[in-house]
């Protein structure tokens, strides 16, 4: 450096090319490993290294550009500025090589990237335990992010000087001819990954983290629905749910700009006490329908949930129930507020304002105790707030992260706390069936380190957790006045469609699941399979039903126990994914009409796991409309604070 007329420019010069080459390493590390669940991230390495190379020195050279030239113009001005320039420029790479990091190991676990929306909800004390235990088990190499994190500033320094002690930095020529080269290659590289061999799904997978970021921003923006375009959708939405419902004459929908509100005709009805039912709600985590033995008939292929099997034919079960939204958060959020998914926010992290009468706060106000359990911390995805305003209480402790321990607490509770006085909705959350299964004290021993004999043990173990507080309760006084209602909050792909990332191409194994009512109602029929497409959306109205409750709500869902209507729809959301469901089959599309990444698929309603794609003529391309137009009038609805009128303040 001791010929050097630009010093600082060439400081600048080489912490910009050796930013550049730390990136390099971290795609490679990310494209080259297998994902968090041990398979290959990418099919192809050699389909997406050039590519992200591409990408990567196209947006660091346009970032750089503005601090080099400051750098430039004022080394021989006023040094300090320039400095400050120069500063400035290391502090942003800085910053994006921690975000990029970050960014690769989210999509590494979840499929997704690391976007505002995952911050928010995310990014608090209760996630960062958990992340510790997750990088224990990565199948990609245990705690290997945490490796890259400790040699990202000391691979990117040692580069740097490494690069001022080269002739290419030593003189002005130099520099300029290396800045020519750069500008060069950057040309090239657009001409090919834009013009030559696009980027399609892939330069989504590899957009740069400051990318998604704007990206999400700009989308939040520009989303919104026109007036026009907002009561178009209303009319189409309030159509289909009187079709749904069969043109159900006993509410009415008072409120142009809220277009789920609906009133019952008459006022709020609570049925006498001795019609009144008490609910068990449980939630099993990861619980498929993919490994239920009852649903053998329905293409299960495992036997892993012994207690559903054994209850099943004396109940009410739903053969073809899905969730409309993983993962957990916002499976429950479209549980206990019977909305669909939003389709890139979670609610329970940006809509903390939202107006809103879920399930058990409607049993709560007509005079029924509500609590909710969990074994997981609520606090891990942003809950504990709604769970407030949800419940009259919710109740964890980590010392029963155990699906035995938060059961047989939970039935303790039960006992001392309730009574054949006053009814109850309480609801569970499991925990234990949870990625990566891992064997806890009560499940039986694997040996194989096979993912899908861990969750069919961990399966079973649930599953004789909520047995055993079912059996521990059977004497209580108001036993015979309950209904158990079981289902799951979504499934887990393990490699059944090439992936084990957790709703990925949201195939039957991520969101088929359970659903299994029993007790003594006698509004149930005992042994009924109902074989008609179901969701989340529908407890709501179901529950409420059964309970001997009619109130107002913005329940989006139908009563199942009602007659099932023609040309029903099933929607989920999941990103840019959507699957529409019918009596004949399943569909797979995207909400924004971009290509898809296994490109647009149809399934036979008699083909569950989605083995042999329909063509495309035989595709049902009015129920993806539908889906489309429903995930619509939702964004707007949430972006307007519009699902129900302000509600008073919690006491």
């Amino acid at each position: 450096m001791t010929g050097s007329t630009r010093p600082l420019l060439a400081r600048a010069l080489a912490w910009t090319v050796s930013v550049w080459m730390v990136h390099a390493v971290l795609r490679l590390a990310v494209l080259a490993r297998h994902d968090a669940f041990g398979l290959p991230f990418v099919g192809k390495l050699d389909w997406y290294i050039f590519h992200a190379l591409c990408f990567d020195l196209r947006w660091i050279t346009l970032a750089s550009l503005p601090f080099l030239a400051h750098v430039g113009f004022w080394e021989h001005r006023k040094a300090w500025w320039s400095r400050a320039g120069l500063w400035g420029l290391y502090a942003m790479h800085g910053l994006l090589l921690v975000l990029t990091l970050v960014d690769h190991e989210t999509y590494r676990f979840m499929g997704c990237h690391f976007t505002p929306d995952i911050f928010a909800t995310y990014g608090n004390g209760a996630a960062g335990r958990q992340v510790f235990g997750f990088l224990a088990n990565d199948k990609g190499g245990r705690y290997l992010p945490l490796a890259l994190l400790a040699i990202l500033f000391p691979l990117a320094v040692l580069l740097t000087r490494t690069m001022r002690k080269r002739p290419t930095f030593s003189d002005l020529p130099a520099l300029r001819k290396l800045l020519i080269v750069a500008l060069v290659s950057n040309a090239v590289g657009w001409a090919y990954t834009e013009m030559i061999w696009g980027g399609g799904f892939r330069a989504q997978k590899l957009a740069p983290v400051w990318s998604v970021w704007w990206s999400s921003l700009r989308e939040s923006r520009a989303s919104r629905v026109s007036d026009a375009d907002f009561s178009s959708l209303t009319r189409a939405w309030r159509e289909r749910w009187r079709t749904e419902n069969g043109a159900d004459t006993l509410w009415d929908f008072p409120d142009s700009n809220r277009p789920y509100w609906k009133l019952p005709r008459g006022g709020t009805r609570v049925a006498p006490r001795d019609s009144q039912w008490n609910i068990v709600l449980i939630v099993l985590e990861s619980h498929r329908a993919v490994n239920c033995g009852f649903l053998k008939a329905e293409g299960a292929r495992r036997d892993a949930t012994p207690f559903l099997d054994s209850v099943a034919p004396g109940a009410e079960t739903w053969t073809r129930y899905q969730c409309p939204a993983l993962p957990t958060v916002r499976a429950l959020t479209s549980i206990h507020l019977g909305i669909l998914n939003h389709p890139s926010k979670n609610l329970t992290s940006d809509n903390l304002g939202l107006a809103n009468r879920a399930l058990p706060a409607i049993l709560g106000e007509a005079g029924w105790i509500t609590r909710f359990f969990s074994a997981a911390d609520p606090a891990w995805d942003n809950q504990t707030p709604w769970l407030r305003q949800w419940y009259q209480g919710s109740d964890y402790d980590r010392s029963r992260e155990h699906d035995a321990d938060l059961f047989a607490h939970g039935a303790d509770w039960m006992r001392r706390n309730l009574s054949k006085d006053r009814p109850f909705f309480v609801a569970f959350m499991s925990k234990s069936n949870h990625y990566p299964f891992n064997p806890v004290p009560g499940v039986d021993p694997v040996t194989s380190p096979d993912l899908q004999k861990r969750m069919e043990a961990t399966m079973r173990y649930t599953e004789r957790s909520v047995e055993a507080m079912i059996e521990s309760l059977r004497h209580e006084p108001w036993f015979d006045r309950t209904l158990f209602v079981v289902t799951g909050d979504h499934g887990f792909p393990l490699e059944e469609h090439g992936s084990s990332s957790i709703g990925y191409g949201l195939y039957s194994e991520s969101v088929w699941l359970p659903l299994v009512i029993f007790g003594k109602h006698p509004a149930l029929k005992p042994g009924t399979r109902h074989g008609e497409p179901a969701s989340h959306l529908d407890l709501g109205p179901t529950l409420l039903r059964l309970a001997g409750v009619r109130a107002p709500n913005h329940f989006t869902g139908r009563d199942l126990l009602s007659p099932v209507p023609e040309g029903l729809v099933r929607t989920a959301t999941g990103g840019d994914e959507l699957l529409a469901v019918t009596a004949q089959g399943r569909y797979h599309s995207t909400l924004s009409g971009n290509p898809r990444e296994r490109g647009a698929e149809g399934f036979d309603a008699a083909d569950p796991l989605e083995l042999k794609t329909l063509p495309p003529h035989q595709w049902d391309s009015t129920a993806l409309r539908k889906g489309r137009q429903e995930s619509r009038l939702l964004e707007a609805v949430l972006q307007r604070n519009a699902l129900c009128p302000p509600q008073p303040a919690a006491k």
